[in-house]
């Protein structure tokens, strides 16, 4: 077994990686409007947290925000602001936003943010 086949090996998680993209062309209006495609999806990773959760209550809400770190192949195409909806193994589910990837020859390593309301 290869360094890779030792990390991927270790991906119980799934992702799907959605991506902003500004060819949407009204055809009413003809202004070009911004939608969400699907880059990929049952991709094979990793998550893991990097710090705890902080949670702040406003008067109306509360706020959740994370950090972690996405492991998956370094072929991935994932690039900085792309959203991603992770699956764990055990079922629970993230939707995250991405960093600026740093990949190695056996994986790649990339930072993700969670902030959402409550």
């Amino acid at each position: 077994m290869n360094e890779r086949q030792a990390i991927e090996s270790t991906y119980f998680d799934k992702c799907k990686i959605f991506r902003k993209d500004n060819s949407f062309k009204d055809p009413k209006t003809k202004q070009t409007k911004q939608s969400e495609i699907v880059i990929a999806e049952d991709v094979k990773c990793a998550l893991s947290r990097n710090s705890g959760r902080e949670t702040s209550f406003g008067s109306s809400h509360g706020e959740v925000k994370g950090s972690y770190t996405l492991f998956c192949a370094p072929e991935i195409d994932i690039i900085p602001g792309d959203k991603i909806e992770v699956i764990t193994s055990v079922g629970q589910s993230f939707t995250l936003w991405a960093g600026k990837p740093f990949k190695y020859i056996s994986h790649a390593e990339i930072p993700m943010s969670e902030d959402e309301r409550t």
